[in-house]
């Protein structure tokens, strides 16, 4: 049947010496072990299923927020990062704006970073661009780094620009470029003719 080398090492083939048979093979335990199954999480830990957390989005600590309740009326400059969820008429300039998906904004955005989800009417100058898939935007682009994804809505033009902070597009002369980059070096963000009302 089978021939196996029993525990003494010499081969046995289940006949013989007093030794008892061999099990079939099926009963036979396996030459190698078998690894340890993965640990177990912690008991306290939410089930698998679960366990899908959404990462809070990462602002800026000191980051002005507009409401989705508010209305701005006039323009905002400020030296940080501008949230907008409400609805801004007219030109807004900072470090980094985001704008969430539902805002509606008239006026020029300015800036060196911008993610845009909502609806915006106007001019966008940045550094860096990103037309996420719930954006509308219905206006002109003057860029360094342009970035549109899928579903995005966009009618206008884009032109890309070394240094698209130095001109104002709607005089076409150039302007102060360190306008924006120097305001981060401001402490107070700066804010100039805003009529604040809410709905």
């Amino acid at each position: 049947m089978f021939n196996k080398k029993s525990d003494s090492g010499r081969s046995s083939n289940g006949q013989g010496n007093g030794s008892a048979p061999l099990a079939p093979p099926q009963l036979r335990k396996p030459s190698s072990i078998a690894p340890l199954p993965p640990k177990r999480k912690d008991v306290n830990a939410a089930p698998s299923g679960l366990d899908k957390t959404v990462a809070a989005p990462e602002y800026s600590p000191d980051a002005t927020f507009i409401g989705n309740d508010i209305v701005v009326n006039g323009s905002i400059v400020s030296s940080g990062e501008v949230i907008i969820e409400g609805t801004v008429e007219g030109d807004v300039r900072a470090q980094k704006i985001i704008v969430k998906n539902s805002a509606n904004i008239t006026g020029e955005l300015v800036s060196e970073e911008l993610i845009i989800h909502g609806r915006v009417s106007g001019v966008v100058r940045g550094i860096k661009i990103l037309l996420a898939s719930d954006c509308i935007l219905n206006g002109d682009i003057l860029h360094e780094t342009l970035s549109i994804e899928s579903g995005a809505q966009f009618e206008g033009s884009c032109k890309r620009s070394e240094d698209p902070l130095a001109t104002d597009s709607r005089t076409k002369a150039p302007v102060n470029s360190a306008l924006i980059k120097s305001l981060a070096a401001r402490d107070e963000p700066i804010v100039e003719k805003i009529e604040v009302t809410s709905e």
